[in-house]
């Protein structure tokens, strides 16, 4: 009996031990209810390089250290948002290669006065941004600035992008030999050679550029009025009232002078002295929207009785442009486009009105989207 005896308390004292031994290591895992155990932000990260990512796996097989297959690697799915392009508000116009062209808040609209035919130029024909802000045609190609870039439209009749890296919104355009300048809102003026794609002048809210009496011009939304003489720009204002060219919505120039609208009328400079053209002298609303030229006639439109013709002292209103908003002028032998607000563009051939606005268009752009 002695042996079994001593067998049977051997056995107890192992498993005693063995009991012992799993308390201790399950207290020493448990944190002291007396500490905070809250970690600190730099306690909490954990940097897991490829040696112990390697032991992690090797000390436990059952944690992989490839997690490819516990993350969805899919590609997102190719979203894409409905927008409605409408072509009503227009921005801008110009005529270009025998056709009128209009920028609106949904792309260029091309209207043939000759066989009324109208094309579009938006989502599809190479424009990745359908809200068009300016227009120039130079050398049979055309120049359309948008809310977020550049683009050309040349014999291809495609718009493609150009100066991809400037991404701002453009507000004037002008070429003078080989030397493109941008307006933009928030960028400056870009001055863009061959060689050289440079901030020519930092000043936001640019409205036009125009050449005349020797100098380039830039007007501004707030910031004033720009000369340039090939070396230094320089802010025009005038003595008698320093804040007069201030806010000059346009420019234009013929017959030797410089045409400035602003919200006080049609300032004429002739290089030496600023005349006024406003209610005083014939126009029933001072607020001037565009500026352009028809003959021996200047035309301007304003913000809301329509477009009058000027000749010498002369000021004529056009009655079938009567009591519209107008927001963009173009003339050339007879015609004169007009843009409106609300009921896309108006060109006048002489003998008739014609009435412009494609009807609203769906299309789906591709939508950014984010791998979560």
């Amino acid at each position: 009996m002695k042996p079994r005896t001593l067998y049977t308390i051997g056995l107890f004292t192992a498993l005693v031990a063995i009991v012992g031994l799993t308390l201790l290591s399950i207290e020493r895992k448990l944190p002291d209810a007396t500490t905070d155990s809250v970690k600190s932000p730099e306690q909490a990260v954990v940097t897991l390089d490829e040696s112990s990512a390697a032991d992690m796996s090797a000390s436990d097989p059952g944690i992989p250290y490839d997690y490819a297959d516990e993350i969805d690697l899919r590609t997102a799915p190719n979203l894409h948002d409905s927008v409605v392009l409408d072509f009503s508000h227009v921005t801008c116009a110009t005529m270009f290669r025998g056709l009128v062209a209009a920028g609106t808040d949904g792309g260029v609209v091309l209207y043939s006065p000759a066989d009324s035919v109208t094309q579009i130029v938006s989502v599809g024909q190479g424009l990745v941004d359908h809200r068009v802000t300016c227009l120039l045609a130079h050398n049979n190609r055309l120049y359309i600035g948008t809310k977020s870039g550049l683009f050309l439209r040349d014999e291809s009749r495609d718009a493609t992008p150009i100066i991809p890296e400037l991404q701002s919104e453009i507000t004037a355009i002008a070429m003078f030999g080989d030397t493109l300048l941008i307006g933009t809102a928030t960028d400056g003026l870009i001055r863009v050679t061959y060689d050289e794609t440079a901030v020519a002048l930092d000043v936001d809210s640019i409205t036009a550029i125009e050449s005349a009496l020797g100098l380039i011009w830039v007007a501004t939304s707030g910031n004033g009025l720009f000369s340039y003489d090939g070396g230094t720009f320089r802010e025009r204002y005038l003595d008698c009232d320093t804040l007069a060219l201030d806010y000059v919505t346009s420019l234009g120039s013929k017959f030797g002078r410089l045409y400035a609208g602003t919200h006080l009328g049609l300032w004429v400079f002739d290089g030496g002295r600023w005349r006024l053209r406003d209610a005083r002298n014939g126009l029933f609303v001072s607020n001037i929207t565009d500026v352009a030229f028809r003959g021996w006639q200047i035309v301007v439109g304003t913000n809301d009785w329509g477009c009058f013709a000027l000749y010498e002292d002369a000021i004529t209103p056009l009655a079938w442009t009567e009591a519209i908003e107008v927001t963009a002028v173009a003339a050339d032998g007879d015609m004169i486009a007009v843009g409106t607000t609300d009921r896309g563009l108006l060109v006048y051939d002489g003998k008739g009105v014609a009435n412009v606005n494609p009807q609203q268009k769906a299309v789906e752009l591709p939508q950014l989207t984010l791998l979560m």
